[in-house]
């Protein structure tokens, strides 16, 4: 069983074109809540989610990036335009390499929170510099969350637009 997300503006530590945004999170649907929590999650209330991650993916999603420059990254009050050799690659890449050290499948814990308004949200997903949201363009990216006898993958898909995965 499986259930895809496509990454839109919100969810996306890169954009297409230039706007401030300061989100940490990810935005999700009652469908994933459902998928991820059986529906034991009320309104107002919070739990503990842990994945595990692949490595591939944000290298393949680091390269992705790059062959679709220029993009731009935000904060709540800018928006830079970012190009080929900028410093920030480095950084990306560091952080892959500090987050999954010598493995390619990593456990990945977040929170998922279902706010009193209804609105859902994976959040506390910066951990040792890390972030799946710096991986994720908008419009071009997907998570995809697979049910698995271990637990659950969460795995990036890069190059995706909305349908393909359906």
């Amino acid at each position: 069983m499986k259930v895809v997300k496509y990454i839109k503006r919100q969810d996306s530590g890169w954009k297409q074109a230039a706007g401030c945004s300061g989100e940490t999170s990810i935005n999700l649907s009652n469908e994933i809540l459902d998928f991820l929590s059986s529906g034991m999650v009320d309104l107002g209330e919070e739990c503990g989610l842990t994945f595990n991650i692949y490595r591939e993916d944000y290298v393949t999603a680091l390269s992705f990036i790059t062959s679709q420059l220029p993009l731009y990254r935000s904060t709540s009050h800018t928006s830079e335009l970012i190009r080929e050799n900028d410093a920030i690659f480095n950084r990306l890449s560091s952080s892959i390499y500090a987050f999954f050290g010598e493995e390619d499948i990593k456990p990945y814990t977040v929170t998922l929170y279902r706010r009193k308004d209804g609105r859902i949200y994976l959040k506390g997903l910066k951990q040792k510099g890390f972030t799946i949201r710096d991986f994720l363009v908008e419009m071009s990216s997907a998570l995809e969350f697979t049910m698995t006898l271990d637990g659950f993958d969460l795995r990036v898909i890069s190059a995706v637009c909305e349908g393909d995965l359906d």
